[in-house]
């Protein structure tokens, strides 16, 4: 069954905007470049179409993005299931200082009415989403999806026993500003890991990407996040950015890793603070270090 969570958040016609994606953790820089978006509006779908607005197409001859991942140093390994979706979706819950400080302190959606959905439910949500924007750029396409999935058109993701699940959503009083949180747990940490490792491929191959449809249109360049503060030392970050051509708007996404578990933040907003966001996902990183490895209920859950 295809998870029903909130829409996508889609720029609103005729305005600017800029879209973050995925769970930033500690300090974030990509090349001394700050985090800023415009207002975004609301798509209708399943969490399958929990996809983003338009985005762009890779140019020609310009340098591709440096690559840097944050390994965990000390990676918890797991053969089987070891941080489960119940542990998970008890232990991540964003505090109300952190989203007070992005500002986002209203709950728009508590994902108590969330159910799993499939990498391959996940998967074609995305293609189909990305294909209706008219886009250049495909390899980019990874970029739609606001679950942890790897979508490039033509390779559906295997059947490897995993899950994705919407965890909760904010936003600020005017709606401009949104964060977003999903997760999905894997087989076990070496299937986690290999992900990692294929959104890195993913990232390096995508450089610029536009999409249009009948609202909006998005034509951004896209670069790897490269600086990491220090991190839990059991968990790995990945991410990119996204900047409007016109200078306006700007999109990041940041997953992390621990085990067998991924969690995706996707913060939107108009103004956002380097520190803000840096704090939010060192937050949540912490968040993910506590959840205990065994299935059993997290502290305070």
């Amino acid at each position: 069954m295809v998870v029903q969570v909130p829409p996508p958040q889609r720029r609103r016609a005729g305005r600017v905007v800029a879209i973050v994606a995925g769970v930033v953790a500690g300090a974030l820089v990509v090349g001394g470049v700050g985090i800023g978006a415009a207002a975004l509006g609301r798509l209708a779908g399943s969490a399958v179409a929990h996809q983003r607005a338009a985005h762009p197409a890779s140019t020609p001859g310009t340098a591709g993005p440096r690559i840097g991942t944050h390994r965990a140093g000390s990676p918890l390994r797991c053969h089987d299931s070891c941080i489960t979706s119940g542990t998970a979706r008890a232990g991540l819950r964003p505090s109300q200082g952190s989203l007070e400080e992005l500002g986002t302190p209203e709950l728009s959606d508590d994902g108590a009415d969330a159910t799993p959905s499939t990498p391959r439910d996940d998967y074609d949500g995305t293609i189909d989403a990305w294909k209706g924007g008219d886009p250049t750029g495909d390899d980019c396409m990874f970029t739609y999806g606001l679950s942890p999935v790897n979508a490039a058109d033509g390779t559906p993701p295997r059947a490897d026993g995993s899950s994705s699940l919407f965890l909760s959503e904010y936003e600020s009083e005017d709606e401009d500003t949104v964060v977003d949180q999903a997760m999905r747990v894997f087989g076990d940490s070496t299937d986690a890991e290999h992900y990692v490792t294929t959104l890195q491929t993913r990232i390096a191959a995508c450089r610029h990407y536009a999409l249009t449809d009948e609202d909006n249109s998005w034509d951004a360049n896209v670069t790897a996040l490269t600086e990491w503060p220090t991190l839990p030392k059991d968990v790995t970050a990945i991410g990119w950015l996204e900047r409007d051509t016109s200078g306006e708007g700007s999109f990041i996404g940041i997953d992390l890793q621990r085990g067998d578990l991924v969690v995706r933040t996707t913060i939107q907003g108009d103004g956002l603070l380097d520190d803000a966001v840096r704090d939010f996902v060192a937050a949540t990183a912490k968040q993910m270090e506590r959840l205990p490895s065994d299935g059993s209920s997290p502290p305070n859950a």
